[in-house]
């Protein structure tokens, strides 16, 4: 029951966090910055919590016996870092209220340099080559390329050079991830101020 307690308690106050206006007003590289540094230490501080109160006290061997068998489970606390990151980005998402400053952005971003940098090196390719091509699909382009990857690193069983195991709950968590910053730049009302 301590498990998940601490995951939910975890997420709830990522998602306070992210929704918390931190910095000046007008200022969206500040602003993007204090985001990515939200989302970084609440999945920081979720890894190290759910670390102590995880079943075999952070030791990956003793956490389930599912987990022992598959390379593509991932630990509790490794799963509570994701969601509690992707938790920032929502409330960021949230507070801004139908106008896009990017700050989901940046720190959807971060969390996948941290947490998937294959991925977020295919996302970044994708984002480039829409760039010069058409602008508007940017977004769109890196998000379908990310959740292309994640799923093709499941499937084919791929190894990370470092980061996360490639598996069904990265690739899940990509995939919301994607979604919510695509849908969030995507908005009517964010249309006009990207």
């Amino acid at each position: 029951m301590g498990v998940a307690v601490a995951a939910g308690l975890s997420a709830g106050l990522a998602y306070v966090l992210g929704w918390v206006a931190l910095g000046p007003p007008g200022r969206r590289e500040v602003t993007a910055g204090i985001a990515v540094a939200k989302a970084l230490v609440a999945a920081t501080v979720s890894w190290h919590v759910m670390q102590r109160v995880a079943p075999g006290g952070g030791n990956p061997n003793i956490v389930a016996t599912v987990a022992t068998f598959s390379n593509q489970v991932l630990t509790p606390w490794e799963s509570v870092a994701l969601w509690s990151g992707l938790a920032v980005v929502a409330g960021e998402l949230t507070r801004a209220r139908g106008r896009w400053t990017g700050t989901a952005l940046a720190a959807a971003a971060a969390l996948l340099a941290v947490y998937a940098p294959a991925a977020a090196i295919v996302a970044g390719t994708a984002f480039a080559a829409a760039w010069l091509t058409e602008r508007r699909w940017v977004i769109v382009a890196a998000g379908v390329a990310m959740v292309a990857f994640a799923w093709l690193a499941w499937v084919f069983d791929w190894r990370p050079g470092w980061g996360i195991s490639n598996g069904p709950e990265l690739t899940l968590w990509a995939t919301v991830l994607a979604g919510a910053v695509v849908a969030g730049a995507g908005r009517p009302e964010a249309q006009g101020s990207q």
